[in-house]
């Protein structure tokens, strides 16, 4: 159940990193980029914001400014 678990959560950040790429890496430079290049980006992306977020806000407030943007 474990194994289940934790591969339901990989594949929805992988799932959530490609979709945040694929909707901020939209130049015709960017589309060029190999696609796990940008999906990593896009999980970077969203790491940063989550790690700053956590710093500064509480976690219902980074949420709901996360899903705002």
């Amino acid at each position: 159940m474990f194994l289940l678990h934790t591969l339901f959560i990989l594949i929805t950040i992988y799932l959530a990193s490609a979709l945040l790429a694929e909707t901020i890496f939209t130049s015709k430079i960017e589309k060029k980029l190999p696609i796990a290049v940008r999906i990593g980006l896009g999980y970077f992306l969203s790491l940063f914001y989550f790690v700053s977020a956590w710093l500064f806000l509480s976690i219902r407030q980074a949420w709901v400014f996360g899903l705002i943007l």
